[in-house]
């Protein structure tokens, strides 16, 4: 029998191979297949297994429930655009106080401070962070349960840099090498790599949104329901039941 799931949390190739891969550990699936577009695992199973797919998919952390959505969520795109509005003034902010100085932009005197150069920087990150904080929370609970994904990469990359910062940070208030890490704290590198990450994934739910919209409206010129000719008489059944072999009428 065949059977279709709705898959929540996948964000990349990696997310839809290890659904692909756990569902297809269970007894009796003959073959599951993931379409990360449109978040759909398609089973086929010698049985009804509903249960233990739906307990295998929720143990690697994803969200799962029975049946395929014919409309796309668009309130994914929403959400990324909300934390754009936020992350992005941030980042131009701590871009301008990071690196201003190579091209002689004037920067508030008290930031002449090395101590206070470095702490503004650190506090202005750090809503960018929290913000985008989706990437560490998935990122890392994936990593522990040794299935990292691209989110895993992410928060790694964010975090290295943001923990380096608060070390300089500690050096240039201790006074040690003060020039060295005032020159080094790459607070701009935490902030800038999540808020990369969402504008690209905030372009990429725009494009899939387009999309799918327009394979709903050829899905919406599909009849439901269908003629087809069983021992020579005509019989009228749901064209989801449609099967190959099936002579179907066209009045």
């Amino acid at each position: 029998m065949k059977k279709n799931y709705t898959v929540t949390g996948m964000t990349c190739s990696a997310c839809s191979a290890r659904v692909e891969k756990c569902v297809n550990k269970i007894d009796g699936v003959l073959s599951a297949s993931v379409n990360l577009i449109s978040g759909s695992l398609t089973v086929e199973s010698e049985s009804d297994l509903t249960e233990e797919i739906v307990k295998s998919v929720k143990a690697e952390g994803y969200g799962v429930k029975i049946g395929t959505d014919k409309k796309r969520d668009v309130s994914q795109a929403e959400k990324l655009k909300r934390r754009l509005l936020i992350s992005v003034p941030l980042v131009v902010i701590l871009m301008y106080i990071a690196m201003g100085h190579m091209i002689d932009l004037p920067l508030p005197p008290f930031l002449h401070e090395p101590t206070a150069f470095a702490a503004v920087q650190a506090a202005i990150a750090l809503p960018a962070m929290i913000v985008n904080g989706k990437y560490y929370t998935v990122g890392y609970k994936k990593l522990f349960k040794g299935a990292p994904n691209m989110d895993s990469l992410v928060a790694l990359g964010s975090s290295a840099s943001y923990i380096y910062g608060v070390f300089a940070l500690v050096m240039i208030a201790t006074g040690k090498n003060v020039e060295l890490y005032k020159s080094n704290l790459y607070f701009e590198g935490a902030a800038m790599i999540v808020t990369l990450i969402t504008v690209g994934k905030y372009l990429e739910e725009r494009s899939k949104g387009k999309t799918m919209s327009a394979i709903e409206k050829l899905v919406d010129l599909t009849p439901e329901r269908a003629t087809v000719l069983r021992g020579g008489v005509e019989v009228e059944i749901s064209a989801a039941n449609l099967n190959v072999g099936d002579e179907v009428v066209l009045k």
